[in-house]
């Protein structure tokens, strides 16, 4: 059936670009490095203040390039977004969808979106046990609007 749109275009090993493997590996060396940084600044003597390198802090290095790790796969979606339209991909659609959860995500590890939320809905009424982080409420509203 050669041209029938549930059929997915093949594409050989020879097509793989070398910054398709670039890429990523820098990706993983960069997140591999800012990890042994959280890990020798916990050290005594480390000359740095181990503050911008905590791992489980907002507002700081790790912070910033997980935005930008999200920033990125909402451009890479865009990307298979138009790809997906000119090659008549079928569920083509789900990339734009994609694109913007991603943009969300990457702006909210930027920004501290959720958190924000979460203050805000504390003021108007204090959540326990499940619920103590409030913005699984605003979370779970949002699931239940998006479908």
């Amino acid at each position: 059936m050669a041209g029938s749109p549930t059929q997915y275009p093949q594409t050989s090993d020879a097509s793989v670009s070398r910054r398709a493997v670039l890429v990523p590996a820098a990706l993983l060396v960069a997140a591999l490095g800012l990890v042994a940084l959280y890990w020798l600044s916990l050290r005594p003597g480390f000359p740095l203040d181990p503050a911008p390198f905590d791992l489980n802090a907002e507002r700081n290095i790790p912070a910033l390039f997980s935005a930008a790790l999200w920033l990125g796969a909402s451009a890479l979606a865009l990307v298979c977004m138009r790809r997906s339209r000119a090659e008549g991909w079928p569920l083509g659609i789900y990339w734009p969808l994609m694109a913007v959860l991603f943009l969300y995500l990457g702006l909210d590890e930027a920004t501290m979106i959720h958190e924000r939320v979460g203050v805000l809905i504390n003021r108007l009424h204090a959540f326990e046990g499940a619920f103590l982080y409030a913005w699984v409420v605003a979370g779970l509203v949002f699931l239940a609007v998006a479908g």
